[in-house]
């Protein structure tokens, strides 16, 4: 299936909704998220969750410890309010080409970023949210279970992020 731009376009002007699902994701010592081996039943079970729910929310599981992991096909990353970037530890999410980007551009633009545990807690307290994903490579959210973002939609920091992707990849990726 082509990637749907047209349909997420405005996606990138007014943010996704994210929900957390009750099914939690599978944990590394039962499942290396690193094997991408088409494991994504939990996942999918959890989209099915938070679709049922909101059909236009984009579901991010915490892990079986409660703390933020990923999508079913995405990292997630929140920017707290100094402005620094979070996302799950590397040995809980798979490592997506999308988030190694992000987290050099970050670098590059001198963004602290932290491979780290967080919980929901944290998320809701975020003032930016954003999904990675190599169809999507820095989408903004707009909303964490309801709750809306401080930080606008489009925040500062995602912006700065969408412009370094796209000067990595070479296209611009949000008004393309």
């Amino acid at each position: 299936h082509p990637i749907p731009w047209k349909a997420r376009a405005p996606l990138y002007r007014h943010g996704a909704k994210v929900a957390f699902p009750s099914i939690r994701r599978t944990p590394p010592d039962c499942l290396p998220p690193r094997a991408k081996l088409h494991q994504y039943v939990n996942q999918i079970l959890g989209d099915m969750e938070v679709k049922g729910n909101d059909p236009e929310a984009w579901s991010v599981m915490l892990d079986t410890r409660g703390y933020v992991s990923e999508g079913k096909s995405y990292n997630f990353f929140i920017v707290t309010k100094d402005g620094e970037i979070k996302t799950a530890r590397p040995n809980f999410v798979l490592e997506g080409v999308a988030r190694m980007t992000v987290l050099e551009c970050a670098e590059s633009l001198n963004i602290p970023a932290h491979e780290c545990d967080y919980d929901a807690y944290d998320a809701y307290e975020a003032s930016e949210a954003f999904i990675t994903a190599t169809s999507l490579c820095v989408l903004p959210v707009r909303s964490i279970n309801g709750r809306q973002l401080s930080g606008g939609v489009p925040g500062p920091v995602t912006q700065k992020l969408q412009a370094a992707y796209s000067e990595v990849a070479g296209v611009d990726l949000v008004n393309q």
